[in-house]
């Protein structure tokens, strides 16, 4: 964690290595609210987290239009210190359930956890849940293996959120959907889920599309 004073000179120390790995980078009106949540969130600004309404042992997903951003937030902040992460296409890991099958299930979900050993062979080794941010969700299409058809993100999330009580596993996601949206195409039980997983961060509807 950033030993800055407080969270305006962290603020002022981010945005100065964000435009250095950035180029041609941007802040405006409409994604500056994100970022400054999305830094108290990851380097666990306690007192500035509790005046954004972050809840830490959520994780993240964040919404909003087509080419607002949410990927580029997502994955500069992957190397953070508090918990890092990889970020990975949601269609990406559709893809692998048709190569790989069931397996992938496990790997994203109910099976992501690192061995991390404590000491040179003296006491046991601890499983640390893995962190991922699943990019996208929604524009998979359900998987079809061997006749059986799989919507490999939602079983995904339901093995994690079981995960995320039992042991505290984090999710990050994107979406470029709505809520209303994301409970008509996954449910009504996953959308509950999601929303006890995460922190919902929103882009505006009027955030332009950056990759113009």
């Amino acid at each position: 964690m950033s030993q800055l004073p407080d969270f305006e000179a962290r603020w002022a120390h981010f945005l100065t290595h964000f435009a250095a790995q950035v180029p041609g980078f941007q802040l405006d009106a409409h994604n500056e609210p994100i970022y400054r949540r999305l830094l108290a969130y990851f380097t666990a600004d306690e007192p500035t987290q509790a005046v954004q309404g972050l809840d830490p042992a959520k994780g993240i997903l964040l919404l909003g239009p087509v080419g607002c951003g949410k990927t580029a937030a997502m994955r500069f902040f992957e190397r953070n210190t508090r918990t890092a992460y990889r970020t990975i296409p949601a269609r990406d890991v559709a893809r692998r359930f048709l190569t790989e099958g069931f397996a992938v299930l496990d790997r994203y979900g109910a099976q992501a956890f690192s061995q991390r050993s404590y000491g040179s062979g003296h006491g046991p080794d601890h499983r640390h849940p893995v962190t991922y941010c699943f990019d996208d969700l929604g524009v998979e299409q359900n998987a079809r293996l061997y006749g059986n058809e799989c919507n490999v993100l939602a079983e995904i999330m339901l093995d994690r959120y079981d995960r995320f009580v039992t042991h505290g596993m984090l999710t990050h996601l994107t979406s470029n959907l709505n809520a209303p949206e994301l409970e008509t195409l996954y449910g009504d039980r996953l959308r509950s889920r999601l929303r006890e997983m995460c922190n919902v961060l929103t882009f505006p509807a009027t955030a332009p599309d950056r990759r113009k």
